[in-house]
């Protein structure tokens, strides 16, 4: 199961207007440094090109933090902001800045969650061949 998400919580956007924006379900470790906080640990329950949605973590909408996203032996991390939070439950976070290295761990990422759309993986690499970073919000 999929969904697409289109930067609001609980909006859902049509597929092939958003291809870059789908949020595949995803269990990793992971931890967040906010500024001027210490580190909280959490898990991704999906994951984007763009973003990612943990469970609960008690941040407000527009913290920035540092995100790192660990799976067996590899690693992604990337400067990051948090775009929505739903209390109790757990907050989106917009991707920004990922290093080159990091894209490439992200990539392969999506594509393994992608294998069970095999149609949508070409949409995923030629996601990246043309990324881009959303803005934002502020």
């Amino acid at each position: 199961m999929w969904v697409i998400y289109d930067g609001h919580a609980g909006k859902i956007a049509p597929m092939d207007e958003k291809p870059g924006l789908i949020r595949w379900p995803f269990e990793a470790r992971a931890e967040l440094h906010p500024e001027n906080a210490g580190r909280i640990l959490t898990q991704v329950k999906e994951l984007s090109l763009h973003g990612c949605y943990l469970e609960f973590s008690p941040l407000q909408k527009g913290t920035h933090v540092l995100v790192k996203i660990f799976v067996g032996s590899d690693f992604f991390e990337a400067d990051a902001t948090v775009i929505f939070s739903q209390p109790n439950m757990g907050l989106g976070l917009a991707f920004r800045g990922v290093k080159p290295y990091f894209s490439a761990v992200l990539q392969k990422w999506l594509i393994q969650a992608a294998a069970l759309k095999p149609e949508l993986v070409s949409v995923i690499a030629a996601s990246f061949s043309s990324r881009r970073q959303p803005p934002v919000p502020g």
